[in-house]
């Protein structure tokens, strides 16, 4: 797609066109009943950094931040299969049961 929009805008044979001009709008005019649209075909701005909208820089903590967050949440984990021997037994019965599905395949 052009940023410009000229090449697309000034095509006759464009079905978008045909149905509005079918419905009454006429080049040059606004839409609407009473043609209080805009006139200019919306255009659009070119994004050559590729950044999101309402992107405001770099956020330089966030990999630290998400890293010890991840090591808190491993520990936690850890922490509570220790603690719970039911938690152990539930661990075993769904390594026994990825096995068994394994040799069926």
């Amino acid at each position: 797609m052009s940023v410009d929009q000229i090449p697309w805008s000034e095509d006759t044979s464009n079905i978008g066109r045909k149905l509005m001009e079918k419905m009454g709008w006429k080049n040059g005019r606004g839409l609407g009943n009473k043609e209080q649209g805009i006139v200019n075909n919306i255009s659009l701005v070119s994004n050559k950094q590729k950044k999101g909208i309402g992107f405001e820089g770099e956020v330089q903590f966030q990999d630290n931040f998400d890293s010890v967050l991840s090591s808190l949440q491993d520990n936690a984990v850890d922490q509570s299969v220790a603690e719970d021997p039911l938690a152990e037994r539930v661990s075993s019965r769904q390594v026994v049961s990825r096995l068994s599905k394994a040799r069926k395949k």
